[in-house]
């Protein structure tokens, strides 16, 4: 669940916080998505920064079409970290099944 999708148009920027279960978690995704992040030569700049279990992103762009294309192409990037990550989850954190308090 992603939650404080912001944007604002005067300095064109763009903010996402991104919960992960633990801090490994939030930083294998960052370590993933900073390999990806397409910069357009130069005109978009993507910060991400891990806080507890918190991945933060802000992306800066020279006008509002690119800051579109970039949030898209990272909101991509990181919906298919994520499933990568829930596919591969290690089998001694076992998954939680219904009715069994998870």
């Amino acid at each position: 669940m992603m939650r404080g999708l912001s944007s604002s148009s005067e300095t064109d920027k763009s903010s996402l916080t991104v919960p992960f279960l633990c801090y490994v978690d939030a930083e294998v995704a960052r370590q993933c998505l900073i390999s990806d992040v397409e910069s357009f030569q130069g005109a978009v700049h993507t910060e991400l920064t891990v806080i507890g279990n918190d991945l933060l992103i802000k992306l800066t762009a020279e006008d509002s079409a690119l800051l579109q294309i970039s949030t898209a192409c990272l909101l991509n990037q990181l919906s298919l970290v994520v499933q990568t990550m829930q596919h591969f989850v290690p089998p001694f954190f076992p998954k939680p099944r219904p009715g069994k308090g998870g």
